[in-house]
């Protein structure tokens, strides 16, 4: 499924049969974390090799590699040379970095570039998913 789809349709459930939700109220609306087979546009979740795929194989990025803001920002600036990259694939490219890597959070707050072992948080967050999942939470 579209990720972000499923995000707006959590939010719309969560708002339904309210006229007005507070942004602290809508920041209490449990987003999954994203999961295998999820997708912004032509790109696709492969959580079982923690990378992400475009138009089912024709460009690969391993998000283990992504360590430092310098290696996502290489990512998104080759795949805007591309010819076959359109405006949107590499706005849902961002998109994709953004709900999977946390960068604001994790690569360059405050405008300081950190480090971030890709491979632990990811597996984290998708085992955390898998947990919540199986326990019904």
């Amino acid at each position: 499924m579209d990720y972000p789809e499923k995000v707006k349709q959590l939010h719309e459930q969560a708002q339904a049969g309210h006229t007005s939700m507070t942004l602290s109220e809508m920041s209490k609306v449990n987003v999954p974390y994203p999961e295998h087979g999820d997708r912004w546009g032509k790109w696709e979740f492969d959580a079982k090799r923690l990378c992400l795929v475009f138009d089912d194989g024709r460009y690969e990025i391993d998000l283990e590699k992504i360590t430092s803001s310098a290696p996502m920002l290489d990512w998104i600036f080759q795949v805007n040379m591309k010819a076959w990259a359109s405006r949107k694939d590499v706005g849902d490219l961002i998109e994709a970095f953004d709900d999977l890597l946390r960068p604001q959070a994790n690569l360059c707050s405050m405008g300081t570039d950190r480090q971030l072992d890709a491979t632990k948080f990811l597996k984290e967050h998708i085992r955390t998913k898998k947990a919540a999942h199986r326990y019904g939470l």
